[in-house]
């Protein structure tokens, strides 16, 4: 008979077991769901309240990539961070983690605000691309099946999100235009009470449609900005070269080694 042994208390949230990357998820789907509220984005002004630049917002730098404009660059950005955000943090420490997404996300935009300095910046692509260009240099082979579920998942999430986004903003758009009827009825009838009535159910409804244009043009203004992916990949090297110099050389190693087997 084999000795019975003695089981641990099991601690779910020490220090050891709390994952970054899913901490920053978290975060990030939390923020999009209490700013978003019954819709599908982020209304403009709301964004621009939490959006960052280095010369006119630099007291937004560790809120603005918690905010996403909608649904799609939500995802892109979710996604990325849930999974090659996992690959980096098996291969270096967790404040490296956030040395990356943090660190190199808040340079990233700051130094395209040098060539761009009008552009409020908004979501996670600095802090996400960042993770990458560390999991793709610290573990190739695994960061690449993480790529290839980033983009299993995306296409398919987007699908979805885009079709359920068409049905909400086709009902919308018919609630608008059946309560435009009957006010039109209610005007030709002289029938102040449902004049008043209808008048305030058209407000709220006029409004959402209205923020989801501006959302739209907002969105165009502020598009992916290829640069900041390019600081973001260029610092995020650095960052490895300088902080987790014994990490990254083994890393490289490892690579040289397969690639010569």
């Amino acid at each position: 008979m084999k000795p019975v042994q003695k089981i641990r208390n099991f601690k779910f949230f020490s220090a050891k077991r709390i994952s970054v990357s899913l901490t920053i998820c978290f975060f990030i789907v939390v923020s999009f769901v209490l700013l978003a509220g019954n819709q599908l984005f982020i209304p403009v002004e709301v964004q621009k309240n939490f959006a960052f630049n280095f010369f006119f917002r630099p007291w937004n730098l560790l809120f603005f990539q918690f905010v996403h404009t909608g649904p799609a660059h939500l995802i892109a950005n979710f996604l990325l961070v849930f999974f090659l955000g996992a690959v980096v943090e098996e291969a270096i420490q967790k404040k490296h983690v956030l040395g990356l997404f943090f660190g190199v996300g808040i340079l990233s935009f700051s130094l395209f605000n040098f060539f761009e300095n009008k552009i409020l910046g908004v979501g996670a692509s600095g802090g996400a691309i960042a993770l990458a260009t560390a999991a793709l240099v610290l573990s190739p082979k695994k960061a690449i099946y993480s790529v290839m579920a980033v983009l299993v998942f995306s296409l398919t999430l987007l699908w979805v999100v885009n079709s359920f986004q068409f049905f909400f903003e086709q009902k919308l758009f018919e609630q608008k235009e059946a309560v435009k009827r009957d006010l039109a009825i209610a005007v030709l009838e002289k029938n102040q009470f449902e004049i008043q009535a209808k008048t305030q159910q058209l407000k709220p409804v006029s409004t959402a449609i209205e923020q989801k244009v501006e959302n739209k043009k907002f969105e165009k203004e502020t598009q992916v900005a290829n640069a900041v992916h390019f600081f973001a990949s260029v610092l995020a090297i650095f960052y490895l070269l300088v902080f987790c110099q014994g990490e990254t050389r083994s890393a490289l190693k490892n690579s040289g080694l397969q690639l010569k087997g």
